[in-house]
């Protein structure tokens, strides 16, 4: 779908097409997380923006915002751990 955008300039930033590449060669799972993250800050477009844009506009803004929410669940779950703690009742180190 990316790769069938022509312009990424209409929905976000400028550093948008640099952030979409950094993800797009992401080996290790923290660049994973840094470049949907950046992907994430730098796309600005509107969901109504996108309707312009053809299948592949769509496909990505689509794609970005079911990221956006995955990254939302993950910062749930990484708060509610670290509330918790290693050491609270089953956690990594409890008996």
């Amino acid at each position: 779908m990316v790769q069938d955008v022509d312009d990424f300039g209409p929905w976000g930033a400028a550093e948008l097409p640099a952030a979409v590449a950094a993800l797009q060669s992401a080996e290790y799972v923290d660049e994973d997380d840094a470049g949907a993250r950046w992907v994430s800050r730098s796309f600005t477009a509107n969901p109504t923006d996108l309707v312009s844009t053809g299948m592949a506009g769509l496909a990505f803004g689509g794609a970005v915002m079911v990221m956006r929410g995955a990254l939302a669940e993950l910062e749930r779950a990484l708060q509610a751990v670290s509330t918790l703690g290693p050491a609270y009742p089953d956690g990594t180190f409890s008996a």
